[in-house]
């Protein structure tokens, strides 16, 4: 993939490109991801916990990796400038900012109208920051998602307040500019393109069920668990789309390739719920079966039994 000119643009070196690349197919949506466990009511189960744990992990590692990425991408000073920036803001918001947001009581005062309004305020500036410094606006954003307390009940008002604008304008507009890079004819008239989303929707589905799911069974998951975990973090949604938008914009990504990764990641997303589903029967059959063994077992254990001797005792004359 490295090697096509349709796929790796350029001017990018082909470190920077397998690193995107392979950071992008890694890439799992917890928002859609705590949608799918609430649906199925798995959200507070094993699978579930763990699941929720591996992806924002994953989400914080590979919205670093884009960052590193960026700088590579620019080579020479001027990325070197973007990676030292990248570091100092990554430092400075994990390692300062939020211990001292968790032990502050500044925003447990304000008014549910403040709170909102200081949080619209700081992601747009943090948004300017990283924009200003060679990184992309979402990344400063994306950082001041991590440095807000976890107080369940301030992030589900927050969660209301913001989700009617989100979801009815913002998101629309940010399907439509995807929407508009995307040429499914590639796919069809390109000659070996129709293989390569083959192959990176089988590497992308492998790599999180290898990834993922052995860890999970080495935790102690059976198999079957283990390869929900694998399938539940292959969710990607509309976190893969702003990654491989920013890669767009960036020139990191070709339209060709672009078009190929848009593909893959609808074709995984809407994969998870068909494979829960065929491990959900698995696990059903599997039930019965061992109930149905079950109850041969007792039913030839009670055959096998003496029959007692129902005829009244004799008794001896003597």
């Amino acid at each position: 993939m490295a090697t096509r000119p349709d796929l790796r643009p350029a001017d990018v070196s082909t470190t920077a490109f397998v690193l995107f690349t392979a950071t992008a197919l890694t890439i799992t949506a917890l928002p859609v991801l705590a949608g799918i466990l609430r649906e199925r009511r798995m959200i507070a189960s094993a699978v579930g916990l763990l699941a929720l744990a591996a992806a924002g992990t994953t989400d914080v590692v590979g919205w670093v990796l884009v960052a590193v990425d960026l700088s590579l991408y620019r080579g020479g000073s001027r990325g070197l400038v973007t990676a030292a920036w990248a570091a100092g803001i990554i430092v400075l918001a994990l390692g300062v900012l939020r211990p001292l947001l968790a032990r502050s009581a500044v925003l447990d005062r304000m008014p549910a109208g403040g709170y909102l309004t200081a949080v619209v305020v700081t992601a747009t500036a943090a948004a300017a920051l990283t924009s200003w410094v060679g990184l992309h606006a979402a990344l400063g954003a994306f950082l001041v998602g991590l440095l807000l307390p976890r107080d369940q009940v301030r992030l589900a008002a927050l969660h209301q307040q913001i989700e009617p604008a989100t979801s009815g304008f913002v998101l629309p507009v940010f399907f439509v500019t995807s929407g508009l890079g995307v040429d499914l004819t590639r796919l069809g008239h390109a000659g070996a393109l129709p293989l390569f989303l083959i192959g990176t929707v089988a590497v992308a589905s492998l790599g999180k069920l290898a990834g993922a799911g052995l860890p999970a069974r080495l935790l102690g998951l059976s198999w079957r668990d283990a390869g929900r975990v694998g399938v539940l973090l292959g969710t990607k949604g509309v976190t893969e789309l702003v990654v491989l938008a920013i890669g767009r914009d960036a020139g990191l990504l070709s339209g060709a390739l672009y078009t190929l990764l848009v593909a893959t990641t609808l074709i995984t997303t809407a994969s998870t719920g068909p494979l829960l589903a065929v491990l959900d029967r698995q696990e059903r059959s599997a039930a019965r079966q061992a109930r149905q063994q079950a109850s041969n077992v007792q039913e030839l254990g009670v055959r096998q039994l003496p029959h007692a001797d129902t005829r009244p005792a004799r008794r001896s004359i003597r």
